[in-house]
């Protein structure tokens, strides 16, 4: 995020590139106002880096039916809306955002102020409890590798819980580049990248080994490395 006229990242969300804001913004913060920047990097295809961000959540929309509940955890800048905004003239659904950084939060609740079927929260994909079988489809884009492996097993025994029996978890994960799941050494705010094989087992685990489909897609990440993004598509039976 943009501060003023400095580049800071707040909390752990990684570099720039990483949380993308679409428009200019004006917030209240607890630390004071706060201005917020649309993304615009010198020497970026900003345009692909956005067109990344968004796509991700296309993914999403085969499992989006009316009367659902979504979950978007994390939620970042609140992007998903821009995709999910107009689906919800026809399908109905509501939409819950939870994000651990607060400036990003009030940001995404002024912005997206004008859907009254969304709401955002703050939460942490390090520590969070939901309630039992709430969410018909629960997305988590670009946030498991920014937390330890320990808190991975954590997380997904906790995403499976709140989803209901039906549901649908979309997760992805970005490739290590070494093949082997680790912290990323460029990139200080990956903690831990799994290789397609771990990724695999971690959700087998939770959601069984004939519920969890993946597929990947080759992408130019922050780090300007060029490697595969895996999605998994979950199903709670």
């Amino acid at each position: 995020m943009q501060l003023s006229s400095k580049n800071k990242v707040i909390g752990r969300g990684g570099a720039d590139l990483e949380r993308v804001y679409l428009y200019d913004c004006s917030i209240d913060a607890p630390q004071g106002k706060i201005e917020v920047k649309k993304s615009d990097y010198a020497g970026v295809n900003m345009e692909d880096v956005i067109a990344r961000h968004l796509g991700r959540y296309g993914l999403v929309i085969p499992y989006l039916k009316p009367g659902f509940k979504i979950l978007d955890f994390p939620c970042g800048s609140g992007l998903a809306l821009e995709i999910f905004g107009e689906l919800a003239r026809f399908f109905k659904f509501s939409y819950e955002g939870w994000e651990f950084d607060e400036p990003t939060l009030l940001y995404a609740r002024q912005i997206y102020s004008r859907f009254p079927w969304a709401g955002f929260r703050l939460g942490d994909l390090t520590s969070f409890i939901l309630e039992p079988e709430t969410y018909d489809t629960i997305c988590c884009i670009e946030g498991i590798e920014h937390i330890t492996a320990l808190a991975q097993e954590k997380a997904c025994a906790e995403l499976v819980k709140g989803l209901k029996p039906g549901g649908a978890l979309i997760i992805s994960s970005p490739s290590p580049a070494s093949g082997v799941s680790g912290p990323n050494r460029k990139n200080p705010y990956h903690l831990w990248e799994l290789s397609r094989e771990d990724f695999l087992k971690l959700l087998q685990k939770n959601f069984g080994q004939d519920n969890v489909e993946i597929l990947s897609q080759i992408n130019t990440l922050s780090t300007g490395e060029r490697l595969p993004i895996f999605f998994a598509v979950c199903r709670k039976t």
